[in-house]
């Protein structure tokens, strides 16, 4: 598993980040029908077609849903009384978790100095600072800051004549997702859930 966990965290996030838009611009019950294909509400019931026709009466305890990368199956229901209804859904087919020789994805997309700045963007830096601690050129700094800055990845102010950079949420977000990370410390809390 250890190979694989920041993987697993990826598509977690990933799903997460979606739940949030599509509740946001769709509203409970269509986000929700969205997440599930064929769900559909029936009263205060959920209806979940599966080989089971499964109905989930929330009778005001809640539902938590969240998707898992252990299971293809159809929708899975836990419920135990006085209890919030457990839902788990399988990630999309699309975030499978990669196997074999591991890669740099961040630089795979942005381009290995790229990356590299934006990595180093996660605490603030000026222009020359960034020069210094990649080993490229002033100009070479400038421009892939600008390139980060306009795709929102970074930010920068000026504070007289050195202009200072920053990560952004956005770009804080895309290093994280693809950093590998050790497994998560087994008397952690566990990953966050969508509750809704």
């Amino acid at each position: 598993m250890q190979p694989y966990w920041a993987d697993i965290r990826a598509i977690h996030h990933r799903e997460l980040a979606q739940h949030g838009r599509q509740l946001a611009s769709l509203g409970v019950g269509a986000a929700l029908t969205t997440v599930l294909p064929g769900a559909r509400w029936s009263g205060d019931c959920l209806q979940i077609d599966s080989p089971q026709n499964h109905t989930v009466r929330l009778d005001g305890r809640g539902l938590v849903i969240t998707p898992t990368v252990f299971w293809t199956g159809p929708p899975l229901v836990g419920e135990l009384p006085e209890q919030p209804v457990l839902l788990a859904y399988p990630a999309p087919a699309e975030l499978a978790i990669r196997v074999g020789a591991e890669s740099d994805t961040l630089a795979a997309i942005l381009g290995t100095t790229r990356a590299a700045v934006l990595r180093l963007l996660a605490a603030e830096h000026t222009t020359g600072g960034i020069a210094r601690e990649r080993g490229i050129s002033a100009a070479s700094a400038s421009e892939h800051s600008a390139a980060l800055r306009a795709a929102w990845l970074i930010s920068s102010r000026r504070d007289g004549k050195a202009m200072i950079h920053h990560a952004t949420v956005l770009g804080l977000d895309l290093v994280k997702l693809n950093t590998r990370q050790p497994p998560p410390d087994p008397v952690a809390a566990p990953p966050r859930r969508t509750t809704w």
